[in-house]
């Protein structure tokens, strides 16, 4: 009797791991796609033409040929640097980023990664992680346009009218897809 009992806890115990696998593999899975066949954006499947990941914060900087996250690696070479205008910009920047986040922001280190007419790219770090920043030149001041990590949505950008050199591609907050711009 007590055979008995093993062999039917085993046929259970490998129904219930059948029956789990099937209903993974069917509704959970690595499938791209929901119950409607409309395809779901994965984070980290956003690369572009270069191969940089935005959703995971890289962007290619032209100047040292490669993908890089501006928060660890500006991408501003030694014969690029801007030198004055990088101070304002990191003033600008750092007051903005104060009056958004708090005092918790003024410890955080800024860099500029890259300068083009009135907008500019950089990177915030703290002990933490960091991030980065994109702002315009309004006024003869530098304005905080965004902050954070990930695909940066394509309404804000075409409202300060960003160029695409130096954010090549957007979310697209009506398709809720990534493009290339």
């Amino acid at each position: 009797m007590r055979y008995v009992y093993i062999v039917l806890i085993l046929f259970i115990g490998i129904g219930v791991g059948i029956g789990g696998s099937i209903v993974y593999t069917r509704y959970i899975g690595n499938s791209v796609q929901d119950r409607q066949g409309k395809s779901e954006h994965l984070v980290g499947n956003d690369s572009d033409e270069h191969g940089c990941k935005g959703s995971a914060g890289y962007t290619w900087c032209e100047e040292k040929q490669k993908c890089l996250r501006v928060w660890e690696e500006p991408c501003i070479t030694e014969k690029s640097t801007t030198g004055d205008i990088e101070e304002v910009i990191i003033s600008d920047i750092s007051k903005a980023l104060i009056q958004k986040h708090g005092d918790s922001a003024k410890n955080i280190q800024i860099t500029v990664s890259k300068v083009e007419g009135l907008y500019a790219v950089g990177g915030a770090k703290e002990e933490m992680g960091g991030g980065m920043w994109l702002a315009a030149k309004v006024e003869d001041e530098w304005k905080l346009v965004w902050d954070g990590n990930g695909t940066i949505g394509c309404a804000l950008l075409a409202q300060y009218d960003y160029p695409a050199s130096i954010v090549p591609e957007c979310w697209n907050e009506e398709t809720g897809t990534s493009i290339a711009r």
